[in-house]
């Protein structure tokens, strides 16, 4: 098991009809991942993921940090992130 990730990054695509090609997506690419907590999502379908600005406290490298807002299914620490809405 590794203890230090260097430039790790995720990516995540979210949907608002996941069943649905034509739905427009919307892509996130979080830079510079740290502490990473996922579990098992268990068939959930609706995420709703909150972004908080934590650069005021002057961790090294990290200004971000990411975790859905009800199960806590998902939860890290981030550098940066980038997003874009893709059409199909």
């Amino acid at each position: 098991m590794y203890d230090r990730c260097i430039d790790c990054n995720l990516k995540i695509t979210l949907r608002s009809r996941p069943f649905d090609e034509m739905d427009k997506k919307l892509c996130i690419l979080f830079k510079g991942i740290k502490d990473i907590k996922i579990k098992d999502v268990g068939g959930m379908f609706t995420w709703l993921l909150i972004i908080s600005d934590i650069s005021d406290h002057q961790l090294e490298d990290i200004n971000f940090h990411v975790k859905d807002s009800e199960e806590e299914v998902i939860l890290f620490y981030c550098k940066s992130f980038e997003y874009e809405f893709v059409f199909p």
